[in-house]
Parts: C-alpha cells; structure tokens; sequence
C-alpha cells in the first residue's frame, strides 16, 4: 500500500468523526491577558540570573571554546535580562 493512500483514509475517517471541525476551534487564538506579565518578566529575570550564576560556576572546568561558548551565551543573557526590564517599563506605564 502506498503512503498518499493511508494519508487520504486518515484523513477522511477523521473528518467523518468531526475531528476536522475540532481542529478549527483549536486553532481560536487565546485572549490577550496581559494581568500577570510583570510578574511572569521577573521570575524570567530571576531565572536568568541563576542561569548566568550556575554557567559562571561551570567556567572553572570548561576548556577553551567551552568557556568562549559560556561567556558569549552569558552575554546574550544579559541583554535579555535588559530587554525583560524595558518591557516592565513598557507594562508599568501602560
């Protein structure tokens, strides 16, 4: 049997059990709630930080590259930290 073949039987057994229309209503966006951004913001600041702590910690045993991969990697983690911060700014005065 040829796969195209199983792909259209699939297909056309689910569309009878109305697994079609289903996909469609999970295909609605989800409202925007924007209540708790602040506090999700901080606890990835908060994440962050220890992400940058726990890879300064592997420093002390990391070989060359390996230590140039986690100080280019901490770097990126500050500058998301910084854009975290701007978009609390941008939730705190809206």
């Amino acid at each position: 049997m040829n796969n195209s073949h199983l792909t259209f039987h699939t297909t056309r057994i689910g569309k009878e059990r109305g697994e079609a229309s289903m996909a469609r209503q999970r295909r609605k966006p989800n409202p925007d709630d924007r209540s708790d951004n602040v506090e999700k913001l901080q606890e990835m600041i908060h994440d962050t930080y220890e992400n940058i702590s726990e890879a300064e910690e592997s420093l002390e045993s990391a070989s060359g590259e390996q230590r140039e991969n986690i100080i280019e990697k901490n770097k990126r983690r500050r500058r998301a930290i910084a854009g975290f911060r701007d978009e609390i700014k941008d939730e705190v005065d809206h």
